[in-house]
């Protein structure tokens, strides 16, 4: 911000390779579909299996990959899912109002379920939960998740808990591989041998964690010979199509 106010332009030339721009109005020029604009090396870090929508930098792979997910996105598709969505809301809420029933005062964390807050006994505290309810619940988030891409649910509103650790896990590897993301290409294989620093060390753990609950879900889903419409049925469509380029089992399970 310094040059841009030094230069008056909203156009600053860091490094040869690095311009900075301050408009607002740029912004669908340069991230737009037939910009011609490629993501950065920053993506790279977030390759896991093989590259994926979202930071696969090659656009004819990228435009290949969506062709194979766009129809899971679409309103008729959507509007499919709908009632599925309807069962886990009307789950959570259910747990919800267990929860503000019990004889004595409870407190409920609602980051997880969404804040902290105490809820007396009676009905009329029910009010005051419901104006702190804004913030996504992580267990109903995953779990309406899971039942779109998965065609069942984690489960994680019923136990009540996050039992394969999955949140968390999350969690910690967006931050690593942002954090990987933000090093030079060169730094970055080095990082997993950095034992002064655990950040290291548990978010590496974190990525493969990840891979290892997704692959057992791929593993899971590939069998059932009997499946509603969900994410995965779509990509399994993509990989029994007879195109020039199916997709295959590691990219679905990326």
């Amino acid at each position: 911000m310094e040059q841009h106010n030094k230069y008056g332009s909203d156009f600053v030339r860091i490094t040869h390779n690095h311009v900075s721009i301050n408009n607002p109005a740029a912004a669908a020029e340069i991230y737009g579909q037939r910009s011609g604009f490629l993501k950065s090396e920053f993506y790279d870090a977030f390759h896991q299996v093989r590259p994926v929508v979202f930071n696969t930098r090659n656009v004819q792979e990228h435009q290949r990959k969506r062709k194979y997910m766009n129809p899971a996105f679409s309103a008729r598709a959507l509007s499919k899912f709908e009632p599925y969505m309807d069962e886990e809301l009307c789950k959570w809420k259910l747990k919800i109002l267990e929860m503000t029933e019990k004889p004595e005062p409870v407190v409920v964390d609602l980051v997880t379920w969404s804040t902290w807050y105490t809820v007396s006994c009676s009905r009329a505290a029910c009010w005051k939960l419901r104006l702190i309810i804004f913030p996504v619940a992580n267990f109903l988030a995953f779990d309406v998740i899971g039942s779109f891409a998965f065609g069942t649910s984690f489960g994680f509103i019923e136990a009540g808990e996050d039992f394969c650790d999955l949140i968390r896990t999350i969690d910690i590897r967006g931050e690593v591989l942002n954090a990987l993301g933000a090093l030079s290409l060169w730094m970055r294989p080095w990082m997993k041998y950095n034992f002064f620093d655990k950040f290291w060390s548990e978010g590496l753990r974190a990525i493969s964690n990840l891979g290892k609950i997704g692959t057992e879900a791929f593993a899971h889903r590939n069998v059932l010979s009997e499946s509603r419409e969900d994410l995965l049925s779509y990509l399994l469509a993509g990989k029994n199509e007879k195109a020039r380029e199916p997709l295959t089992d590691a990219e679905i399970i990326a």
